[in-house]
């Protein structure tokens, strides 16, 4: 699929996650291909939401799956889904062999979602192509959604001993849930006011360290409120989420 096979790592989609909800996303999709397996998640009860058309004309939709975020791209021409599940874990550099060795363990268990482990990032990524038949694409969606449900739910007990944090749902805003702001440190850059994403995704994440569980993925582009500073951490907000952004991963906005 154009723009996520082979460069799949670099999306152009600026997508903000949120909550998801059981009930039907308010927009309507596009494609007759999305609109058919859209049919299948509402009948078996699959929280889901609509995220529109990217720049290559594939429509997106983002599906909850326990503790991971699962992602449906569907091409223009109705042929093909792509299925992407992001940062299945995140591990130590240390690790990175017992990593490879797991994903080629999953791979050789399955003749469908592929399990990768990026070094860049020290994360892992799985992904699956389904070819859609013009008369049958909400079905053979759905399989294809089945076999990547399935590989993820084996695939956290075969990585979850190697991950360096437990990744939760995306609480609810609350009172008690907003992080303090803490004074800046000396030798930290002036507090902006806004800051936006400059790499691909930057995990948001419940304290300042990269062992804090993160609350979402935010995607390059995305623009925050700053409302604090934690030594090399903003602490930002948008649209009723709060949490810690590392300052590697962001841009100041003049």
């Amino acid at each position: 699929m154009s723009g996520y096979r082979g460069a799949w790592r670099l999306t152009a989609l600026l997508v903000a996650l949120c909550c998801l909800c059981g009930a039907a996303a308010a927009q309507e999709p596009a494609y007759a291909s999305t609109r058919a397996f859209v049919a299948m998640l509402q009948q078996a009860g699959v929280p889901y939401e609509a995220q529109g058309l990217d720049e290559s004309g594939e429509e997106c939709l983002a599906i909850l799956l326990e503790e991971i975020n699962l992602y449906a791209f569907f091409s223009a021409d109705g042929a093909e889904i792509c299925f992407i599940a992001w940062y299945v874990i995140e591990y130590a550099p240390e690790d990175e062999v017992a990593v490879l060795k797991a994903c080629n363990r999953l791979n050789a268990a399955s003749d469908g979602p592929r399990f990768c482990a990026d070094d860049s990032d020290h994360s892992v990524t799985a992904m699956l192509d389904v070819v859609l038949p013009w008369n049958a694409a909400g079905s053979v969606a759905w399989q294809g959604y089945r076999s990547m449900a399935g590989m993820l739910a084996k695939a956290q007990l075969e990585l979850r001993p190697l991950s360096i944090a437990q990744p939760q749902a995306t609480p609810a805003p609350t009172a008690t849930s907003v992080p303090q702001a803490t004074s800046a440190p000396a030798n930290n850059p002036e507090q902006p006011s806004r800051v936006m994403v400059s790499v691909a995704t930057a995990r948001v994440r419940s304290g300042p360290g990269v062992t804090s569980p993160y609350l979402f993925t935010a995607q390059q582009g995305e623009a925050f409120a700053v409302i604090g500073i934690s030594g090399t951490w903003y602490i930002i907000t948008s649209n009723g989420r709060t949490g810690f952004i590392s300052m590697e991963s962001v841009t100041p906005i003049p």
